[in-house]
């Protein structure tokens, strides 16, 4: 976090239609550890009978000497005006605000990161954006995504937790082969194999402290040879975005 001090700027603040450049102070962050910046804007009581703001108006926030001033914040109102404890302050949020309320439900078939990456941005109304521009292979199929600045950073975890809502003994079975069994009270031993059968799960994302997290939807039909019982916590691992395997059972 970076503090810059300035002497006696001219200050003006801009939200919908609404222009202040006297009676106002303001607070801007930005920080690399946040997928987001914001800015709130303060002012006098005069000012609280005068303004009415919505949700997603834009805003701006401009320094400057002697009439020349530059935007040194922009964003959209994240906060409307006397919102909550916040009577006499505005909060905007930059173009992070606009993917918030952004679900994207498709099945995208040979698509680079990138065009993805580009159709959710332009979906949000997001304008600004730079890319990398690493050639990615081409993805045969990115499957019903659904992206919201609540799940963190617009993006799945590679790995995350879940707990077994659902589960299912299923007919078909596998055999682990090649075994040497070993009889502890004659000492013998012989070669054999085990038979086993495959299981199925429902499985419910939860944080580190398992608490469960509603804004990811349930994965079903979770297939896996690894016996739990409902209500066992596990790993699970999403290469490249496919559907989650387990990868063993945790204590949280």
């Amino acid at each position: 976090m970076e503090t810059l001090e300035l002497f006696y700027p001219q200050i003006a603040a801009r939200a919908g239609p609404y222009t202040l450049d006297a009676g106002i102070e303001f607070e801007i962050f930005s920080a690399k550890s946040s997928y987001f910046d914001w800015a709130k804007i303060r002012f006098t009581e005069q000012f609280q009978p005068e303004i009415s703001l919505a949700r997603k108006d834009p805003g701006a926030i401009e320094l400057g000497y002697n009439g020349v001033t530059e935007e040194v914040f922009t964003g959209f109102v994240a906060r409307p005006y006397n919102y909550g404890g916040g009577a006499d302050e505005i909060t905007l949020k930059d173009e992070m605000l606009l993917l918030e309320d952004t679900q994207i439900n498709n099945t995208f078939l040979d698509t680079t990161p990138q065009e993805v990456i580009s159709y959710v941005l332009a979906q949000a109304g997001v304008g600004k954006k730079k890319l990398n521009a690493r050639g990615f292979p081409t993805r045969k199929a990115v499957v019903n995504k659904v992206i919201a600045q609540d799940y963190p950073f617009l993006k799945s975890s590679a790995a995350l937790y879940a707990v077994v809502t659902k589960a299912k003994q299923l007919g078909e079975t596998f055999d682990y082969n090649d075994l040497v069994i070993h009889n502890d009270e004659t000492g013998t031993s012989y070669r054999g194999h085990i038979t086993a059968h495959w299981y199925e799960y429902t499985l419910q994302a939860v944080d580190r402290w398992g608490n469960v997290d509603e804004s990811v939807p349930a994965f079903p039909d979770i297939r896996s040879r690894i016996q739990l019982k409902t209500g066992a916590f596990v790993s699970v691992a999403m290469a490249y975005g496919d559907v989650p395997a387990i990868i063993r059972e945790v204590k949280l």
